[in-house]
């Protein structure tokens, strides 16, 4: 907004050559870039201590080393031989959650070395990878609030 100049440029206050908007500030501008990831952790943190009053164990941030690159999800959690891959995003108000979520599941379940790795890791017998989408008000991907609640 322009902060009560009407005939003023409607630009960031922290000075970038964007227009100050919910989605600018909440998203992409430098200056709230702590509070995101803060954001993201929360969230992570959130779904992590759910888990665990579920009876998973849950390993943060690890890192798998494959051919396509490396892969850190948020959380992988093990109850007996399944273990739930878990990354969280949070997405711009304009982008379509459905989307998002499916992109973040194809990013670890289409690589067969993460499978094998975390099979080998966890002695897994199946694995179900997860994308926590929500959006920065809050709206959850439908199909990301299903998988957590069912698995």
């Amino acid at each position: 907004c322009a902060r009560g100049r009407p005939a003023k440029d409607k630009y960031c206050i922290a000075g970038c050559p964007r227009k100050e908007t919910l989605n600018h500030i909440s998203q992409a501008c430098p200056r709230t870039h702590g509070k995101r990831i803060s954001r993201h952790n929360a969230v992570a943190n959130y779904i992590k201590r759910a888990l665990e009053n579920r009876g998973h164990e849950v390993y943060l941030v690890p890192l798998y080393n494959t051919s396509l690159g490396y892969r850190k999800p948020d959380l992988v959690a093990k109850k007996n031989s399944k273990i739930l891959v878990i990354d969280t995003q949070i997405v711009g108000e304009s982008v379509d959650l459905k989307r998002a979520n499916d992109r973040k599941i194809s990013y670890y379940r289409d690589n067969h070395e993460l499978d094998r790795a975390i099979e080998i890791q966890h002695q897994a017998v199946e694995i179900n990878y997860i994308g926590a989408t929500l959006n920065l008000r809050g709206v959850w991907s439908e199909k990301s609030a299903t998988d957590l609640v069912e698995k």
